[in-house]
C-alpha cells in the first residue's frame, strides 16, 4: 500500500500496540517535551509527528488502551498532535494503516473498542482470509520462508519433495502464515539434502498439532503455550456458561483480548444462555 501510494517518498513506520507497554504507548504515538516525566531529558516526536508526509502503521490495534483510543481520535479529527508536557499543537498529514486479528467491528459494538474511533479509522476495511482458504498462496510462501530461514541459519536449502508440500498446502493451519514460517523453520532442524513430509511433523486431519500427538521433547514450546491457553479459555467460558466478561476477568484478561484469543483459536463465540 505505501510503496504504490503518492506517499512512498515519504516515511513508513511501524507499532504494535500490544508489544509497547501501556504507559509508553502514548508518549510513542504522541511525542513528549523535556520535562514530561521523569527520564525525559530532551523532547522527542512522536511517530505521528515523525510519519508526516508518509504512513503510519497502527499493527494490533484493538490492543490500544482506552486513554490512547481517546487521544488519538481527537488527534485524527484535527489532524494535530499535542506531545506529552505540552500546550501547543503541532499539524501532522499521515496516512493510517491498522490491522488487528480480533472482531473490530463487535468490540466496538460491545463496547470493548471506542465505536467513534473505528468508524474514523474504516475508511477500507480489508479482510485477508484464513490461510487455508487461500492454499494457492501456500508454495510460493513456503519458497520464500526455505529461502529465508535457511539464509538465517546459514545452511544449503534442501530440496522441498512434492509429498512435503502437498502435506504443506492439505493441512488446515489454525495458525495461519506464521504457523507456517514457524513450521518450514522447524523441519530444517530434521531436514538434509531433502525436506521430506515427516519433518514437518504436522499432525493428521489438517488441524492443529495436539499435544498428545507429537513427543514432549519434539514439541515447541510455542505449541504448548497456545495449547494451553485454549483448553483455560474454553474451562472458563463452560465455568461462566459462556459469559465472556467473567471468563476475561477470571483469566485475568481484557474481555477484548479475550474475544481476540478466541477468534484465533477458532473457539465459537457462545450464545447467552
Amino acid at each position: 500500500f505505501h510503496d504504490r501510494s503518492r506517499r512512498s517518498g515519504g516515511p513508513f513506520l511501524h507499532i504494535n500496540c500490544a508489544a509497547v507497554p501501556a504507559n509508553l504507548l502514548e508518549a510513542e504515538l504522541f511525542g513528549y517535551e523535556r520535562g514530561a516525566f521523569t527520564g525525559a531529558d530532551q523532547a522527542k516526536p512522536g511517530l505521528l509527528e515523525a510519519a508526516s508526509g508518509g504512513t503510519v502503521f497502527l499493527d494490533e490495534l484493538a490492543e490500544l488502551p482506552a486513554p490512547v483510543q481517546a487521544k488519538l481520535l481527537v488527534a485524527l479529527e484535527g489532524r494535530e498532535v499535542v506531545r506529552l508536557g505540552a500546550f501547543k499543537p503541532r499539524p501532522f498529514d499521515v496516512r493510517f494503516i491498522t490491522a488487528t486479528n480480533a472482531p473490530l467491528e463487535e468490540l466496538a459494538q460491545a463496547g470493548a473498542f471506542r465505536r467513534d474511533l473505528y468508524f474514523r479509522l474504516a475508511g477500507l476495511p480489508v479482510v485477508v482470509p484464513p490461510l487455508r482458504e487461500r492454499r494457492a498462496e501456500i508454495p510460493a510462501l513456503v519458497a520464500r520462508f526455505l529461502s529465508d530461514s535457511c539464509r538465517r541459519l546459514g545452511r544449503p536449502e534442501p530440496l522441498l519433495t512434492a509429498d512435503a508440500l502437498a502435506r504443506l498446502v492439505g493441512y488446515g493451519w489454525p495458525g495461519n502464515i506464521r504457523e507456517l514460517a514457524t513450521v518450514v523453520e522447524r523441519s530444517l532442524l530434521w531436514a538434509g539434502a531433502t525436506l521430506e513430509p515427516a519433518h514437518l511433523q504436522l499432525a493428521d486431519g489438517g488441524g492443529a498439532s495436539h499435544p498428545a500427538d507429537v513427543p514432549l521433547s519434539e514439541r515447541s514450546l510455542s505449541a504448548d503455550v497456545r495449547e494451553t491457553e485454549k483448553r483455560r479459555i474454553m474451562a472458563a467460558l463452560d465455568q461462566f456458561s459462556g459469559n465472556q466478561s467473567r471468563a476475561a476477568a477470571a483469566l485475568g484478561i481484557a474481555r477484548g483480548t479475550l474475544i481476540s484469543r478466541m477468534v484465533e483459536f477458532g473457539i465459537p463465540r457462545p450464545r447467552k444462555r
